[in-house]
């Protein structure tokens, strides 16, 4: 069994490992995945954009949970990422 990202249930059998993926539809979610993406110059301090963000999200109400916060370095740059539900 897989949680996927957005929290679904991805069931992988043994005998079908190979060919086939299911996916649990059973399962309801209340919550709907979000994904803030800011680009930041490379002269910028990364590690505060991703502890602003992160603490802007803890701090939201609507915010159920974090799934992960990521940084991606570019030339001019980098993209911080927060994935959220």
């Amino acid at each position: 069994m897989l949680r996927t990202m957005d929290d679904r249930l991805v069931i992988v059998p043994n005998s079908l490992m190979a060919s086939q993926v299911s996916l649990n539809l059973n399962r309801r979610s209340l919550y709907a995945m979000a994904i803030v993406q800011i680009c930041v110059l490379k002269n910028s301090h990364v590690g505060e954009v991703r502890s602003t963000l992160t603490e802007l999200a803890q701090n939201n109400g609507r915010v159920h949970r974090i799934i992960g916060v990521h940084s991606q370095s570019l030339d001019e740059g980098f993209i911080v990422s927060i994935f959220y539900a």
